[in-house]
C-alpha cells in the first residue's frame, strides 16, 4: 500500500469554520433584510466550507510550483469566503444587482449594490483561479507518477532470429546505449519522508556533476519534507536525476534484479523504511529496489535519520547490517571544523560517497597534523614519567 500524500490542515480547519459560520447564518436567517439570500448565504458557508475540507484533505496531491501553489490556496480562500460573505452581505443590505432573483423586491442604495456586485466578480474570478490551478496541479501530479515507457521493440521473424549472427549479450546496448561495462556509474537514489532532505538533494547534486547515472524515487512524505525543510520545489529536486519514478511504480526497471545497477543510497531513511527493508515488506518502489539491492548482493546504503534510538531501531539495523547493508547514521566530523550547514552536509555526503567508492573532494580528510602528534609525544613523555 502506497503511502498517503499530506493533507494540509490549516485549510481543513478552514473549511471546518466556515462550514460552522453557514451554520450560524442559517440560525439567524429572519435577522437578514432578504431572508431568501440569507438562505443562500447559510448554503453558501456550509457548502464552501464542505470545499475547504475536501481541498484540505487532498491538497498533497497537488504538484505546483511554491508561487502558484501559494497563489491557489489564497484564491481558494478568498473565493470561498467571499462567496458566503457578499451573499451575506446582499442579505443583509437588501441588494438585488449580484442576484435579482433571490433579491425580487428588494435594492439597495446604489453604493451598496456597486460594492456586493463588485465583491461577487471579484469573488467568482478568484474562485475560477483557483480550480484551474488546483486541476492543472492534480494533472502535474498524475503525470509525475507515470515514468517514460520505453519504445516497443520491433516485431522479428523466426526467420530472422535463425539468421541472426551470435550476439554477446554483456557487450550490447538496447537502443543504441553503450553496454553495461561502459556505462558510468549508475545508482538508485532513494528519499523518505525523515528529515534531512538537504542531505538527499546535496547526494544527487554531486552525482550530477560527477556524472553518475542516477535513479531517484521520492516518497509522498519525502515531496512534504521538501517543501517543509527547503526552498527547492519538487519539481526541481527530480531534474537532478537521470530518471525519477513515482513510489507507487513496482513495473519500474529498478523493481527487477535484471536491472544492473552499482548500488543504492537512501537518503534520508526513516525509520519506517528501515524496518519494511528489514523483513522484507516490499509495498513500494523504494522497499522493493532496496530488497532486490539486498538479494543481488550489490551495496546498499541507509542513511538512518532518527535520535535516540530505541531497541527496535537498533535491532533492525544490526540485522540490516549482518544482511551485507551499510547503516550510516548522518554524523558529523567536528575534526574538519565546519561552520556552516552547507559545510555540514558536504561533509556527510562525502562519506556517503566514499560508502560507494566514489571519489570527490567534499571533505578535509584526516591527517597526521603537526600539532596532534606533538601533542601524542607529549602524552606518551608524561606516561613515561
Amino acid at each position: 500500500m502506497a503511502q498517503t500524500p499530506t493533507a494540509d490542515r490549516r485549510l481543513i480547519r478552514h473549511g471546518v469554520f466556515l462550514f460552522f459560520i453557514g451554520l450560524v447564518t442559517g440560525t439567524q436567517q429572519r435577522r437578514f433584510a432578504n431572508m431568501r439570500m440569507a438562505l443562500s448565504a447559510h448554503l453558501e458557508g456550509v457548502m464552501n466550507g464542505t470545499f475547504l475540507m475536501a481541498l484540505g484533505a487532498i491538497w498533497g496531491e497537488v504538484e505546483l510550483p511554491a508561487a502558484m501553489r501559494r497563489a491557489a490556496r489564497w484564491t481558494a480562500l478568498y473565493g470561498t469566503y467571499g462567496n458566503w460573505l457578499f451573499t451575506a452581505l446582499g442579505a443583509a443590505l437588501g441588494t438585488a444587482a449580484a442576484n435579482p432573483t433571490l433579491s425580487e423586491g428588494h435594492r439597495g442604495t446604489p453604493r451598496q449594490e456597486r460594492l456586493v456586485l463588485l465583491g461577487f466578480r471579484s469573488m467568482r474570478y478568484a474562485f475560477l483561479v483557483s480550480v484551474a490551478l488546483i486541476l492543472w496541479g492534480l494533472v502535474r501530479r498524475q503525470s509525475a507518477h507515470d515514468t517514460v515507457a520505453a519504445p516497443p521493440a520491433a516485431a522479428v521473424s523466426p526467420a530472422d532470429l535463425n539468421a541472426a549472427a551470435p550476439v554477446d549479450v554483456e557487450t550490447m546496448g538496447p537502443s543504441g546505449l553503450p553496454s553495461w561495462k561502459d556505462r558510468t556509474m549508475r545508482l538508485v537514489v532513494a528519499m523518505t519522508g525523515a528529515t534531512g532532505a538537504a542531505l538527499g538533494i546535496r547526494l544527487l547534486e554531486v552525482l550530477r556533476e560527477l556524472e553518475v547515472e542516477t535513479h531517484l524515487v521520492l516518497s509522498d512524505w519525502a515531496r512534504a519534507t521538501i517543501r517543509l525543510e527547503t526552498d527547492q520545489t519538487v519539481d526541481e529536486v527530480r531534474g537532478l536525476a537521470f530518471r525519477s519514478y513515482s513510489a507507487r511504480d513496482l513495473a519500474a526497471g529498478i523493481s527487477s534484479g535484471s536491472f544492473r545497477t552499482d548500488g543504492m543510497v537512501v537518503c534520508p531513511c526513516s525509520m519506517k523504511t528501515l524496518s519494511a527493508i528489514r523483513i522484507g515488506f516490499s509495498d513500494n518502489l523504494i522497499t522493493r529496489a532496496a530488497d532486490v539491492t539486498l538479494k543481488e548482493r550489490r551495496r546498499l546504503v541507509l542513511v538512518a535519520r532518527e535520535a535516540p534510538l530505541s531497541e527496535i531501531h537498533l535491532e533492525n539495523m544490526h540485522h540490516l547490517a549482518r544482511m551485507g547493508a551499510v547503516i550510516f547514521p548522518p554524523t558529523v566530523s567536528y575534526y574538519s571544523r565546519p561552520t556552516t550547514v552547507e559545510e555540514v552536509t558536504n561533509s556527510v555526503v562525502g562519506r556517503i560517497l566514499d560508502q560507494l567508492d566514489i571519489e570527490h573532494s567534499l571533505i578535509k580528510r584526516w591527517k597526521d597534523e603537526p600539532s596532534v602528534t606533538d601533542a601524542g609525544l607529549l602524552l606518551a613523555a608524561e606516561e613515561a614519567k
